[in-house]
């Protein structure tokens, strides 16, 4: 009789844990913070491939053009356009260890702005967004106009420090 009264209890925990996870994975975990980070992560990575995915010359701006009002509704439905992204001591000094900094240089802030193409302070998700776009188009012009300080990595490395900030994994 004790053996059925345990394997009832245990089950009846099992039953109540799976609940609680499903109710958290379904409810709670959506309206978080870091996971509509991480899901405009996924939208500005959508659009980095579609960028990196076509000859910039042939590149079609109306899909481009798509894919940023779709995140510019994503940030403004999730209420992302205020939320800050600042960058921690430690992340800063992951970032530029994670880009090939000597360590002992891993504390200046101006290499960190040089790299991560983003101030020292942070910025909000919005302005990171514009000035990513703001990016692109300045480097679609110079490129149609054979500039020989035509830059990819102003795109490139925002999108590895959001990705890093995020802690998002490729898809």
């Amino acid at each position: 009789m004790k053996i059925i009264i345990t394997i009832a209890t245990i089950s009846a925990l099992i039953a109540i844990l799976s609940s609680g996870y499903k109710f958290w994975k379904k409810f709670i975990s959506p309206k978080l913070t870091a996971n509509k980070l991480k899901r405009f992560y996924h939208l500005v990575e959508e659009w980095f491939d579609e960028i990196d995915r076509s000859n910039v010359s042939n590149l079609s701006i109306t899909v481009l053009n798509n894919k940023d009002a779709k995140i510019r509704s994503f940030i403004r439905d999730n209420g992302l356009e205020y939320h800050k992204i600042s960058f921690s001591q430690s992340f800063r000094r992951s970032f530029l260890a994670n880009c090939g900094i000597k360590k002992d240089l891993q504390d200046n802030h101006g290499i960190f702005e040089r790299y991560a193409r983003c101030p020292v302070d942070g910025l909000y998700v919005s302005a990171f967004w514009d000035s990513l776009v703001a990016s692109f188009y300045e480097f679609k012009n110079k490129y149609d106009h054979n500039d020989p300080l035509t830059n990819f990595a102003n795109i490139e490395m925002r999108i590895k420090l959001l990705k890093l900030y995020t802690g998002a994994k490729t898809s």
